[in-house]
């Protein structure tokens, strides 16, 4: 009698791709700079699930090519976001709110099922008002709450990189920063006042050799008619480098932490 023949077992189909749109995020009380470093993580981090394609604000304004359109995007019904879907083509929205309300950050996030015209998902936190990088720690486990039936792509773990939380706080500079910036200004300073004098010598001296007329001294004029327009075109230059050093020396200083008590 012969043995029974194993089958193979039909390949799963892959996951449908997900189509998720990211509208602009509602801001209140908010530097608009953190509200742009939340969207850019909180794409980066939908982007890490599988079989996922997001739409960002800036590409949805670019696919809505008509007026009426972008009127959508100011629009903070979930019924506007529901045909902004449609109009997009997306399979989720995924709208976002950070806000200061009394002395906490409240952060924000709603699932979106624009077919059925309804919320799927939501996510609120709340922080002591700081730094905002909470807001940013938020953003991974936020997602894995909202998509918990979308797993992530292989190799990839949760959460927002320290580069882009490093964006949203810069540490300060250091006091060498703007000690060096002084004086490289000073030694452009210097070396211009130096050229600059040496320019007004030989433009003075330029007066004696107007009146000669044998070839010796027309040639010697000539050479110095080059040589002042050359100390001319390198005292503009040191001045210029002088000014845009000094200038970045003052804006530098805004951003330094003169105590230097800061982790290195």
């Amino acid at each position: 009698m012969d043995a029974p023949v194993a089958t193979e077992q039909p390949a799963a189909a892959p996951r449908p791709l997900l189509r998720v749109a990211l509208p602009e995020l509602q801001l209140t009380d908010v530097p608009r700079r953190w509200g742009r470093l939340i969207s850019l993580a909180l794409a980066l981090e939908l982007r890490k699930l599988e079989r996922t394609s997001v739409l960002t604000d800036d590409e949805i304004r670019t696919l809505l090519q008509h007026e009426a359109d972008k009127q959508m995007l100011a629009c903070a019904q979930e019924s506007c976001f529901a045909e902004l879907a449609d109009a997009l083509g997306v399979d989720a929205l995924v709208i976002g709110t950070v806000a200061v309300v009394g002395d906490q950050h409240v952060f924000g996030l709603k699932r979106l099922d624009p077919v059925h015209a309804k919320v799927v998902g939501q996510v609120t936190r709340r922080f002591e008002v700081g730094n905002g990088e909470a807001l940013l720690v938020a953003i991974g486990p936020a997602v894995a709450e909202l998509f918990p039936d979308v797993p992530l792509r292989a190799n990839q773990t949760r959460g927002v990189p320290r580069e882009v939380a490093l964006r949203l706080n810069p540490p300060p500079l250091r006091p060498w920063v703007v000690i060096a910036g002084s004086g490289a200004t000073a030694t452009c300073a210097v070396a211009a006042g130096i050229v600059g004098g040496v320019n007004l010598m030989l433009a003075d001296q330029l007066a004696t050799y107007k009146a000669g007329a044998n070839p010796f001294v027309t040639q010697t004029f000539s050479d110095k008619v080059e040589v002042v327009d050359t100390t001319a075109v390198a005292t503009w230059a040191l001045t210029s480098a002088a000014l845009v050093l000094g200038s970045a020396t003052g804006v530098a200083a805004l951003f330094t932490d003169f105590s230097d008590e800061g982790e290195p």
